[in-house]
């Protein structure tokens, strides 16, 4: 759905999250637009679980890695010297900055980022294999879903529009609601003889 497409929304009330009904019409736009975001919302909760799950991933598998050593005995960087161990450290940790940095902070989500910055890391130990498929295969479906979704009305949020219905366009410049009914009283029923107002006859006997 394209802001173009719509005939009553506009920008503005897309922005305030907040529409004036005024036809039948209208209405029947707004229905149509409030459903379409909630499956844009599904979508978009699909992009971010595969982020999430992605970072996870990333995490758990780095913390195991450098807490055990899992990689040393076949690590090419680990036999390269004296201060094998110490470059392992080092690009681990560069590593963790590089992926924070782009993926999570700057959140450039494109496959081919996550495979040239994991790649490297299988000079650690070919068990990164698994984060150099993980993050190309999600990254990849992530990009999927934002190229369906990127040129939708209300991208990236998708709030649904509250709608109002106030008829008088003047009384909704002052905040009010234009109310046409006759307010009700009790003044009718209230006894203008100054008795009690229950008095025995009022009350039928059983």
């Amino acid at each position: 759905m394209k802001l173009s497409e719509l005939k009553y929304i506009t920008q503005d009330d897309i922005d305030q999250a907040h529409i004036n009904i005024t036809s039948a019409e209208m209405f029947s736009e707004v229905q149509d637009f409030n459903t379409h975001m909630l499956r844009m919302q599904r979508e978009r909760r699909s992009y971010l679980r595969d982020f999430w799950a992605m970072v996870g991933l990333n995490a758990v598998f780095i913390a195991l890695m450098m807490s055990f050593g899992l990689g040393r005995k076949h690590s090419l960087v680990y036999h390269s010297g004296s201060m094998g161990l110490t470059l392992c450290f080092v690009m681990a940790l560069v590593y963790i900055l590089l992926f924070g940095y782009f993926i999570v902070f700057r959140r450039i989500h494109i496959w081919r980022l996550g495979l040239g910055l994991t790649l490297p890391m299988l000079l650690l130990d070919p068990a990164f294999i698994i984060l150099v498929l993980a993050n190309t295969y999600i990254l990849r479906k992530m990009d999927q879903i934002d190229s369906r979704i990127r040129d939708e009305v209300g991208y990236p949020h998708f709030v649904q529009l509250n709608g109002s219905y106030i008829r008088d366009e003047e009384s909704a410049e002052d905040g009010v609601m234009d109310d046409t009914a006759e307010e009700y009283s009790f003044d009718k029923f209230r006894d203008k003889s100054g008795g009690p107002m229950l008095i025995d006859n009022d009350i039928e006997e059983n």
